[in-house]
């Protein structure tokens, strides 16, 4: 047995989930990257967002009225507005190449495309209106949570409000049960000495009014499997190359042999 720094080495045997785990991981990451080009090349020969949805299983949908500018819809990340708003690709309607999107890839397609142009003051008059209205709205909507959240904050109590509350018991930083807006609040002010935290919030629809208890930065929920897994994959990822070295080292001393293995689609 040879040792390195008088520490002896791990044998094949030990090491043999790590290397199979990690040759699965790269031939998963090939598997996908290798479906992200079929479906860009297929979008580049001209194929539509509805005809690739149904040659790969992939989940088509449409947005109405989406706007270069003020876009609050669900797509509204800076590089997929200037896709769906690129010369080439309105006047062509064409597909655009796959786009990186938190934990997704978006592919898409711009139809019905209307130019900006001038109002005359006939169109523009409603238009206005309906701004206008929408702002009231959103006023009268942020001053009614205003005094809901200091009914609460006075008698530390969700039932003085005197209006339902929707429970969403507990919550997380990450939790989808709040929108962006809500969430961007939602920990800004813990509860202190056994009172409410109360914050209200305008929103795309009005305003909400968020009551919290105390916030918990418990991390006992990180079982020891994950944090040993975590740290599996921290190490991989900054050691790839000295993995690879040592291998290389392993094999110079000792037979090794590797087993084939299919990898799960």
């Amino acid at each position: 047995m040879v040792k390195i720094n008088g520490q002896t080495p791990p044998t094949i045997e030990s090491l043999a989930p790590v290397l199979t785990e990690q040759i699965m991981a790269q031939k998963r990451e090939a598997a996908y990257q290798d479906l992200i080009g079929k479906i860009n090349n297929d979008a580049v020969a001209g194929a539509t967002i509805t005809e690739l949805a149904n040659r790969y299983k992939l989940t088509a949908k449409s947005i109405k009225n989406y706007p270069k500018t003020n876009n609050s819809s669900a797509l509204n990340q800076p590089a997929i507005v200037a896709a769906a708003f690129e010369p080439l690709a309105l006047q062509e309607g064409s597909v655009s190449v796959g786009i990186d999107v938190s934990d997704k890839v978006v592919w898409l397609q711009s139809t019905n495309h209307r130019t900006s142009k001038l109002m005359t003051q006939a169109e523009a008059e409603p238009v206005i209106k309906a701004k206008l209205i929408e702002e009231k709205a959103k006023s009268l909507a942020v001053a009614q949570a205003n005094a809901i959240a200091a009914k609460v904050k006075q008698a530390n109590s969700i039932a003085a409000a005197g209006t339902p509350f929707q429970d969403l018991g507990i919550v997380t930083r990450q939790d989808s049960k709040l929108s962006d807006d809500e969430r961007g609040v939602a920990f800004s002010q813990p509860a202190v000495n056994n009172q409410l935290a109360v914050m209200t919030r305008p929103t795309i629809s009005g305003a909400s009014v968020i009551v919290g208890g105390v916030i918990s930065n418990d991390n006992a929920q990180i079982t020891p499997e994950v944090k040993q897994q975590t740290a599996q994959i921290v190490r991989e990822n900054i050691g790839q190359s000295q993995f690879e070295d040592y291998l290389a080292y392993l094999k110079s001393i000792t037979k090794v042999t590797v087993k084939p293995q299919t990898a799960a689609p």
